[in-house]
């Protein structure tokens, strides 16, 4: 079943500074606002010195005249010369795009292994007391 979405997945380089992880995601946005069938779309992006990574989820209308699978044939093409990053792109169907999550994830970073450790034994109550089921629902706004 054609849903009409396309997702475009973005590894940005590393040691990228700001304006070079914006003009990345600019590019991307006017190669695809460009297309007819386009009706909608999200960007979601997270970058850093390390590089980062992020996506971007379009939504094609009803009465296109493309398949979705033609869309994402034409932006491959269209989107192989943005900078900066490397581009994947694939068509989605809602099911497939939906995560939930029924853990807690925790990410600690620096030098100082002592101080990493006092500062993550307080939160181990708090880890432990989360009911997945509860966690879940939370997430997703239920």
């Amino acid at each position: 079943i054609d849903q009409g979405q396309v997702s475009i997945s973005v590894a940005l380089r590393p040691n990228l500074n700001q304006e070079a992880q914006k003009e990345a995601y600019r590019q991307v946005e006017e190669i695809i606002r460009q297309d007819e069938d386009l009706e909608d779309y999200m960007v979601s992006s997270g970058g850093s010195l390390l590089g980062g990574s992020g996506s971007v989820t379009a939504y094609l209308k009803d009465g296109r005249k493309k398949t979705t699978a033609e869309t994402v044939e034409l932006w491959k093409r269209q989107l192989q010369d943005v900078d900066n990053c490397d581009l994947s792109v694939s068509s989605s169907s809602q099911t497939s795009t939906m995560n939930i999550s029924s853990g807690y994830s925790q990410t600690l970073s620096g030098a100082d292994y002592d101080a990493l450790k006092a500062v993550s034994i307080p939160t181990t109550p708090i880890r432990e007391s989360f009911s997945p089921r509860l966690f879940s629902s939370a997430l997703c706004g239920a």
